[in-house]
């Protein structure tokens, strides 16, 4: 079977994966200071400061570590 590879298709695929895992869509404005902030914690690599999906995962993995760390004292 081939997958397609249209646009509304690739939509419809992400939005059908996002309700299985239960995830919820957000968009968020990141300052230059908190992708250095991301950079500096080694979120992110120097390199990749302008690139989005970069970015996207640096943010992502930022994020569950810090829900997910056992609470400190």
């Amino acid at each position: 079977m081939r997958i397609s590879t249209a646009p509304a298709a690739i939509r419809m695929r992400l939005y059908r994966r996002r309700q299985r895992r239960k995830e919820r869509p957000m968009t968020i404005d990141i300052a230059p200071c908190e992708i250095e902030a991301l950079v500096k914690w080694r979120y992110l690599e120097p390199e990749k400061r302008d690139d989005w999906s970069a970015i996207q995962l640096a943010v992502r993995a930022f994020l569950s570590d810090q829900l997910m760390a056992p609470e400190r004292q």
